[in-house]
């Protein structure tokens, strides 16, 4: 296949770039509203649409409403929210200088993004359970005609059921998907991967006076894409919350621009508010972001005018209602999250663990050979920013504060991590994603800040060449990299590189692997007779995106830690017996440990570890499709059994 192709022409990528073009566009306009242009009107156009078409589907879901209303309902409150935010926010200050250099960083490193991102093209939830959310759940609602809810779904409000809380993009993807010429997963896709690169550019363009600090980001990107795996996996591999990374991003550059404290205070906040559609604990960070930014104008410029503040803070509250109701009345033991906190908080010395893993002081619990690692250099560049200014008093304290500023991001997450005392892993948190780009840009931004150059001039046409040469060859490293640790073989050229890049991910995808062994050990009539039963899930990452692959639908599947399937253990003595209950649904061993969620339920687990332990001998297994040590097993359905009825859908769909 040619290499044009693999990147751009070939149908998926077609379709991914050609939604991105879409959205970038309506973007841009909703950016003009606001006043803002270039990356950074395109960064926040991007989060208004987010939150709006995300509202949207929150209010027709509410009120059962058909999914037609979708476009014309998001386009409304984008409009409204925009012009609301317009006249809430004074206008930024015309930002002048460098734009040629820093789109010439922000287009290769897109490029970067792109390239990484086509190599995997298929929804993967052996990467994130969202894969197979996002998609299922979207093309389910669609044919429903209307937005699915918990009680639509089979498996009831259990375990699983946590994930219907989650929405980051999940507006964006239906907004795609009702387009009529996009898939679901297409959408998702395409929106994840534009948060990216504009999370990316819009930090190249803040730096766009300086071009050594822009050859010092872009050189730091790469580097952490080929080096860094938190950076890599969620900039690079759609690992998810675009809305925790992408308003981080943007906050980094309205809290440093050349603007007034009051600007700066305001703007900030205003990107700040999307965060809740990521994660409800962005309402937090919102809050404490807006109480800070007015004490500090407050205290600084004595301006009492509390106007855009309650603004700002009143679109909060309306972007924040559902996670306030769901706090006031939790749906779900595991939203916002109580027995989670309950059952599988860390201890303390792991909570410290955690810190120092996000803060890039170690990596994956280890610390670096000689301390310095790509992910701490920030922190050598913040201490070397004080050293600078202990040199040069003359500066002022407020020169250094705004040099010092960015770091309340990194510090917001921890303060949430020591008031709740929860972590979900010690090598990393999500939570913290929000000041993820500190380690590539912040290095950069004190070379820019100090106003440092190099002992040599160059001309506009020499700089240009010399971003060109720095990049190729920093570029050329990463790839080369990246490729030998992947035992790829460049002596066979781009195409042959390419190809056998997409088949390494395609292995390590489980879901994708599973539904091809079915095509080749099953009949076709034993495939759709597969197809047409529920799926049992015991593990859900990976697991959640084998319908992708193999059609059906979600909404009819059942999950082993739900309510569903704990009513019909209630009533019968054997795992068996719970299985025929159920309709003898597939059970889909998609992770090597069946128990890993048992810590929620033990009594359930201790009374069937045995028995689900020794279901892959058992003899009324029929078919067992196996992948690895990942397994599907298909009860033998008896001749006299009825076949499943799904509640929601009477036909099954085929990808």
């Amino acid at each position: 296949m040619p290499l044009l192709d693999i990147l751009f022409v070939a149908p998926p990528q077609r379709a991914f770039l050609g939604y991105i073009v879409l959205l970038s566009g309506l973007c841009w306009l909703s950016g003009l509203i606001l006043r803002q242009r270039g990356v950074l009107g395109t960064a926040f156009g991007f989060m208004v649409w987010a939150a709006a078409s995300t509202l949207a589907l929150l209010v027709l879901r509410q009120f059962g409403a058909s999914i037609n209303w979708f476009i014309p309902l998001s386009a409304l409150i984008a409009v409204i929210g925009g012009g609301v935010l317009r006249l809430a926010l004074p206008a930024p200050q015309p930002q002048f200088g460098g734009r040629y250099s820093a789109m010439l960083i922000v287009i290769m490193l897109a490029l970067v993004i792109w390239v990484l991102r086509m190599i995997q093209l298929d929804p993967s939830a052996s990467l994130s359970s969202h894969h197979g959310w996002y998609p299922l759940y979207i093309e389910d609602s669609f044919q429903l005609g209307r937005f699915a809810r918990i009680e639509d779904f089979a498996f009831g409000n259990g375990y699983l059921a946590s994930i219907f809380f989650n929405l980051d993009l999940m507006g964006l993807s239906v907004l795609g998907k009702s387009l009529g010429v996009f898939s679901a997963w297409q959408a998702y896709s395409a929106a994840s991967i534009l948060a990216a690169i504009l999370s990316i550019g819009v930090l190249a363009e803040g730096l766009a006076r300086s071009r050594p600090a822009l050859l010092a980001y872009a050189g730091l990107v790469l580097a952490l894409l080929a080096f860094d795996f938190l950076y890599r996996t969620t900039l690079a591999r759609n690992w998810g919350d675009a809305l925790l990374f992408l308003p981080g991003a943007v906050m980094l550059v309205t809290m440093t621009r050349e603007d007034d404290l009051r600007t700066r205070a305001l703007w900030t906040a205003a990107a700040a508010i999307f965060m809740v559609v990521g994660r409800h604990y962005g309402a937090f960070y919102a809050g404490m972001i807006m109480l800070v930014g007015y004490g500090l104008v407050w205290s600084h410029q004595k301006r009492w005018d509390l106007t855009p503040w309650v603004v700002i803070g009143l679109l909060l509250v309306v972007l924040s209602v559902r996670d306030i109701a769901c706090f006031l009345v939790p749906p779900s033991p595991y939203y916002p999250g109580s027995k989670l906190i309950d059952v599988a908080a860390p201890p303390k010395n792991l909570l410290l663990q955690g810190t120092l893993n996000d803060l890039g002081i170690l990596t994956d619990g280890v610390l670096a050979r000689f301390w310095v690692d790509w992910r701490n250099i920030y922190l050598l560049a913040g201490i070397g920013l004080i050293v600078f200014w202990l040199r040069n008093r003359y500066l002022g304290k407020a020169w250094l504060a705004l040099g010092l500023a960015p770091f309340g991001l990194v510090l917001l997450p921890q303060l949430l991590q020591y008031l709740t005392l929860y972590r979900s892993s010690p090598p990393y948190s999500k939570a913290a994603l929000i000041s993820l780009h500190m380690f590539s840009w912040y290095p950069a931004y004190v070379l820019a800040h100090t106003r440092w150059s190099p002992p040599w001039r160059t001309g506009r046409c020499r700089a240009a060449l010399t971003v060109l040469l720095v990049m190729a060859g920093v570029g050329g490293v990463v790839l080369v990299r990246q490729g030998q640790k992947a035992g790829l073989d460049f002596g066979k050229g781009p195409n042959a590189v390419l190809e056998a890049a997409f088949d390494r991910y395609r292995q390590h995808n489980v879901d994708l692997n599973i539904a091809e062994r079915m095509r080749v050990e099953l009949t076709p009539e034993q495939f759709d007779e597969v197809v047409d039963r529920p799926i049992l899930y015991l593990h859900y990452e990976p697991g959640l995106a084998l319908r992708n692959f193999i059609g059906g639908h979600l909404i009819c599947d059942l999950d082993f830690w739900g309510p569903t399937v704990h009513q019909a253990m209630a009533e019968v003595s054997s795992l068996r017996e719970v299985v025929a209950r159920l309709g003898y649904p597939s059970i889909y061993f998609s992770f090597p440990d069946p128990g890993l969620y048992s810590r929620y339920y033990p009594e359930i687990w201790s009374r069937f570890a045995t028995e689900v332990l020794g279901l892959h001998d058992a003899d009324w297994i029929e078919h067992k499709i196996v992948y690895g040590k990942v397994v599907l097993l298909v009860p033998r359905r008896p001749a006299d059994a009825a076949p499943p009825a799904c509640a929601a859908f009477s036909t099954n769909h085929r990808p």
